[in-house]
């Protein structure tokens, strides 16, 4: 079961301390999907993955990933912004993450897109929302295309950049990224081929697990 804590911090925008709920361990019995998904027993747990400042409403995730120095005044300027504040009718932890997307993509993360994929998790797991993970994926997808070309060699990010491709119905673009791509991971190697095998099957469908590619655990993204 989820073990749920709390911590203080500073906020990272206005400086104000306060206290927020954070989760301290989760142990998973089930692998992930291909896009890192986790089973819903972590992902019941998506809103304690970042948190916000009761102050000026500053999105921060649990460790704090974004490097000082902060464009202050450029994030500022995002949070007036119409962008930000409008409501999107979407559950309200996808708009979160969706905003913090955008937060952290103003303080140059590349990992930014990571909180726009996860909003799309979000939705697919709302029958409401489902049809919003499809534009939501093609955002992440274009947020990694924009990025240092050395950063889309990462593991992590051509795991997620297949399943995204594949999950909005590109399936020759899947194919040909999957089969042109160089690693020499094995084990990531047998994921691409699984997605491969499902764009040449024409299915978009999520729920594949890494298990589904041959996979029994998580240590090849530490080898």
């Amino acid at each position: 079961m989820p073990e749920i804590g709390t911590k203080k911090c500073r906020c990272a925008l206005c400086g104000y301390i306060y206290e927020y709920a954070y989760l301290a361990e989760c142990t998973e019995i089930t692998l992930p999907d291909t896009d890192l998904r986790p089973a819903m027993m972590k992902r019941v747990t998506m809103d304690l993955w970042t948190h916000t400042c009761p102050v000026c409403g500053f999105i921060e995730r649990d460790g704090n990933v974004l490097q000082e120095p902060l464009p202050r005044e450029k994030i500022r300027r995002i949070m007036r912004s119409s962008a930000y504040t409008k409501k999107t009718g979407l559950p309200a932890l996808a708009e979160t993450l969706i905003r913090e997307g955008m937060l952290r993509e103003a303080c140059d993360d590349p990992y930014a897109y990571q909180s726009i994929l996860q909003a799309a998790w979000v939705c697919d797991d709302d029958p409401s929302a489902e049809d919003e993970s499809a534009d939501l994926r093609r955002r992440a997808l274009q947020m990694i295309e924009d990025s240092n070309p050395s950063f889309r060699t990462e593991t992590q990010v051509i795991l997620q950049y297949a399943d995204m491709l594949r999950r909005i119905g590109e399936f020759e673009r899947t194919a040909v990224f999957c089969r042109n791509v160089q690693v020499d991971n094995t084990e990531l190697r047998k994921v691409l081929e699984l997605q491969m095998s499902l764009a040449e099957g024409k299915i978009s469908g999520g729920g594949y697990t890494l298990r589904d590619a041959g996979i029994n655990s998580l240590d090849f993204f530490t080898g």
